[in-house]
């Protein structure tokens, strides 16, 4: 009895340790909001995704075919060994309230989302509002609110940055394209709106439709999810993007 007890003190005592380490580390490290769709948040978990591309705002020089000077360029999600704190889609429960004295560029009223608990949920529950009604305003419920609302005390996942380079979207590679979540399928599992089935998703500048990139590849459909994302034809653009390797420091 007297091991069992002094193992499980052990362990309650190398546990605390580790947590005061993480909590000291958030406190040195430099630290950068990043926000992940749901898939990708699921894919960090299950250690299928360890690299991400964001475009660079504002792009370089695109007569210049030079990759950019990363030194000249400041990454906005930070260096190697900073932090990443995820923002993710999430659920809270509150009401909204007019902001006195706050008009949008309609001349409409402004509204704030004020939290009624501090609970939050990561699974969608079984009612909730996607966003404002103003007949229902005043009425506390559950609410789905943006990646881009959520508070850093609420994220669960938290990254460290092992690489940062500059590069052309179109340039990812096949072992990328996997480090950014994403398999190759044995065939179609679906007929999406663009494709209906045929995988015309890549849709060059001049319109034609090659089906260079059908949705069932890895590459299909992570292009077709950055047109999804930043826009119709937003990866025919071949921006250059920052691409950010992490690993999963604690979640």
């Amino acid at each position: 009895m007297e091991d069992r007890l002094a193992s499980a003190s052990q362990a309650f005592k190398q546990r605390y340790s580790t947590t005061l380490q993480r909590l000291a580390d958030c406190e040195t490290v430099p630290s950068w909001p990043i926000p992940f769709s749901p898939m990708m948040v699921e894919a960090i978990f299950g250690d299928l995704k360890t690299q991400t591309r964001r475009a660079m705002r504002p792009q370089p020089n695109e007569d210049s075919s030079a990759v950019p000077d990363e030194k000249v360029y400041q990454c906005p999600y930070g260096a190697i060994g900073d932090r990443l704190w995820v923002r993710e889609q999430h659920y809270r429960f509150g009401h909204w309230e007019p902001i006195v004295g706050a008009k949008t560029k309609s001349n409409q009223q402004k509204w704030q989302f004020v939290a009624d608990s501090d609970e939050v949920l990561f699974d969608a529950p079984p009612v909730f509002a996607k966003g404002l009604r103003r007949a229902e305003a005043v009425t506390p419920k559950w609410y789905r609110r943006l990646a881009r609302f959520m508070p850093r005390r609420f994220s669960r996942l938290t990254l460290e940055i092992t690489d940062l380079r500059i590069e052309r979207l179109l340039e990812i590679s096949d072992t990328d394209v996997e480090a950014e979540g994403f398999r190759d399928l044995e065939d179609c599992p679906y007929s999406c709106p663009d494709c209906k089935g045929n995988g015309a998703v890549y849709v060059p500048p001049d319109g034609s439709r090659d089906c260079k990139y059908p949705c069932w590849t890895a590459k299909g459909a992570f292009l077709s999810l950055w047109d999804h994302l930043n826009g119709p034809g937003s990866s025919a653009a071949n921006p250059w993007v920052w691409c950010v390797s992490f690993k999963r420091v604690f979640s």
